[in-house]
């Protein structure tokens, strides 16, 4: 199944993410591949959402969510290019080390645990695409297995 492409590249280059925090424009980076990676992580975060979608173009009809899902992916592509980490692959295990055996990724031991802002850069998903997601209540909509079990449980 293809996922929708949920923001362009001129949607990125107008968006408020089209610069990192030290204001360096980021544009250049980014392509049709991150956005296409970028469109695949939200759709996965927003699965059960409820909203209308045109039958052939699977695209969102209203302008509110149309909005809110470009928004999320242009922060995703965003974080892609800061973390540098648009494959995934700072995501994988612990580093493990037996003798001269060294496994895992070793940048992420080195960071003390609780330190949110560094364990963040290791996340595939971007903390503000998912913070836009949460806002427009997109992430909210699912039945979640609690609240399943409350409803058996009666």
């Amino acid at each position: 199944m293809s996922v929708p492409l949920y923001a362009t590249l001129t949607d990125f280059q107008e968006s408020e993410f089209s610069e990192d925090d030290s204001g360096e424009d980021i544009t250049d980076q980014v392509n049709l591949n991150t956005l296409k990676r970028a469109s695949r992580v939200i759709h996965n975060l927003v699965k059960t959402a409820y909203y209308t979608t045109d039958p052939d173009t699977k695209l969102p009809v209203d302008d509110d969510v149309i909005a809110t899902l470009r928004d999320a992916t242009c922060a995703q592509a965003a974080w892609f290019v800061i973390t540098e980490n648009a494959s995934g692959w700072l995501v994988s295990g612990p580093h493990v080390q037996l003798g001269p055996l060294s496994l895992g990724n070793s940048t992420r031991s080195s960071t003390e645990p609780g330190d949110m802002a560094a364990e963040a850069k290791y996340s595939r998903i971007s903390p503000e695409a998912v913070q836009i997601l949460k806002d427009a209540d997109f992430l909210n909509q699912a039945v979640g297995y609690g609240a399943l079990l409350g409803f058996w449980s009666r």
